[in-house]
């Protein structure tokens, strides 16, 4: 996965997050933890950028090829 393509993957899981805090709501708790209610959230133009930034990173991260290891043989004998 490129940065591009996760950057699109990013943008539609946050769509979906919104979708879901705006409709159901997020619980709010006022002090006292029997004490709450639920409201409808949004995230402001910071939060999207800081959210989407770490969305990405752990798409990249999680898509990135990592070297393997492999048995070097030295003298006929695998090490």
């Amino acid at each position: 996965m490129d940065r591009n393509e996760a950057e699109q993957l990013a943008w539609k899981i946050l769509g979906e997050i919104e979708e879901t805090m705006s409709g159901d709501g997020v619980a709010v708790k006022a002090g006292d933890l029997r004490n709450h209610m639920k409201v409808p959230a949004f995230f402001e133009d910071a939060e999207y950028e800081a959210l989407e930034k770490t969305i990405v990173r752990i798409l990249l991260g999680a898509t990135e090829v990592k070297p393997a290891l492999r048995a070097v043989s030295l003298d006929g004998h695998d090490w």
